[in-house]
């Protein structure tokens, strides 16, 4: 046999095995808002699985990513089409409760893995048994934000918007107002349609001292923000999450200043060692928008799927009954599949920085 035929076969053998590997690469859904108002966060948590996937696995997975909008109906096609045309066993990221909160009972009857790792809306405790995440529950935050509002307010208003993360946290707020020591004030908006002239004016004659914007992105609650400045709306203004996103406190600007409210940690408050270089060389690489523990949870739920794959174990079993050890510590899942191990800080914006309260 010629050199040329021996170096054609050899030639031939390799590209079959690269096809073969390539072939054989695991194959992992990504559910992401990339359009729209929550695009920026969404797109946070779609490099960090880009990240995760080269630190943690050397790119070992296909990432199909795919464009839920934060949209219900949109999730339930992204759903579809990962479940039966791209045919995935495992699903990540969800910026948004709604569209995981749609999609679920797909990845159920397909005894698909799903973890999310922003959707907080507290219906997602009960969604089934194949949906973790790496976010907590709107039930924890609400009541911190409850509490803290209740020592400091007896006449009080919740503006809120018309989505599935936004009513499910109003929800989490009111049920700990049980004994009505406080006088609430509920107003709802449509995204796209909102009258905040009007709903300002009505507040305004309610006589309240205090305002919770319950949004679903910071594109909504600085809407909101600068409706109540222009209405001249004398009240001091809380918030849930959005106040803390970088891209929500470069946009607002002087707006921002003296809003109070409850959020997810940061890195000072939780991360590891490990946690804060990596979070440097993340940013080294992409720019993040929003939410420092955003990143970590997001790199926390490619982690544990990771982790749980390679363990040979039936993965949804692995999650079930491990104890991880993560970007900000030790964190276990419930049997409603919710992290534990993450807790929430009340905090303000004085400066334009972020500081935490005593509590």
């Amino acid at each position: 046999m010629t050199k040329a035929a021996i170096f054609a076969i050899t030639l031939f053998f390799v590209l079959l095995s690269g096809s073969v590997q390539a072939e054989d690469r695991i194959k992992i859904g990504v559910s992401v808002a990339l359009t729209g108002n929550a695009a920026t966060y969404g797109t946070d948590i779609k490099n960090t699985l880009l990240f995760a996937n080269d630190k943690l696995a050397g790119g070992r997975y296909e990432l199909i990513i795919e464009d839920d909008m934060c949209e219900g109906k949109t999730g339930i096609s992204v759903a579809h089409k990962l479940v039966n045309v791209d045919k995935v066993k495992y699903v990540l990221g969800y910026a948004c409760s709604s569209s995981l909160l749609a999609s679920a009972k797909v990845y159920e009857e397909n005894k698909v893995i799903a973890i999310a790792s922003s959707a907080a809306a507290a219906d997602i405790s009960q969604a089934g048994d194949y949906i973790f995440r790496t976010v907590a529950s709107n039930d924890d935050i609400g009541k911190l934000l409850f509490d803290y509002i209740a020592a400091r307010h007896k006449h009080f208003a919740v503006l809120s918007e018309e989505t599935d993360f936004s009513q499910g946290l109003l929800k989490s707020f009111l049920k700990n107002n049980s004994a009505n020591n406080v006088d609430v004030v509920s107003e709802n908006f449509f995204t796209n349609e909102a009258d905040f002239r009007s709903l300002f004016l009505r507040l305004q004659g309610k006589k309240v001292d205090g305002l919770f914007i319950n949004s679903q992105t910071e594109a909504t609650f600085l809407m909101a923000l600068k409706a109540a400045h222009e209405s001249r709306f004398n009240a001091q203004i809380y918030s849930a999450y959005m106040a803390g996103s970088a891209t929500f406190r470069q946009n607002a600007g002087v707006l921002a200043e003296g809003i109070i409210f409850a959020d997810r940690p940061t890195a000072a408050d939780v991360f590891t060692a490990e946690g804060k270089d990596l979070l440097e060389e993340f940013k080294a690489r992409y720019k993040l928008n929003g939410w420092e523990i955003m990143f970590a949870a997001t790199f926390e739920a490619f982690r544990a799927l990771h982790q749980a794959i390679q363990s040979g174990d039936d993965v949804r079993h692995y999650l079930y009954n491990t104890q991880f050890h993560g970007l900000f510590g030790d964190y276990t899942f419930d049997a409603n599949g919710d992290i534990q191990g993450l807790k929430f800080f009340m905090k303000v914006i004085k400066g334009g920085q972020v500081h935490n309260l005593g509590q």
